[in-house]
């Protein structure tokens, strides 16, 4: 599953280095990206959850549960992707 969360990075970073995606126009674009990787953090976390108590197989738990964890890394790379370019965070570092 975790191979799954990678494939869908490279091909995120294929489509940017093609500018098919361009987030430099739209930074609203990486915004929503990052709420909407977050509500699916969020969901696998609800499903893992719910698995866990109703006492079924472990395997849907630690299938829902690597989702989360690949969707976790792809955000934070996503955010780094984000400072680094400076389409998140202070515009103006130093204001003085």
């Amino acid at each position: 599953m975790l191979y799954g969360a990678f494939n869908c990075i490279i091909c995120l970073y294929a489509a940017l280095k093609a500018h098919l995606i361009t987030i430099k126009r739209d930074p609203m674009l990486l915004k929503m990206l990052i709420i909407i990787m977050l509500l699916f953090i969020f969901g696998n976390l609800i499903i893992s959850f719910y698995h866990l108590m109703k006492g079924e197989q472990n395997d849907k738990v630690v299938k829902a549960l690597t989702w989360r964890v690949g969707i976790s890394i792809a955000l934070f790379l996503l955010l780094m992707i984000g400072f680094y370019t400076g389409l998140i965070g202070n515009p103006n570092p130093r204001p003085y």
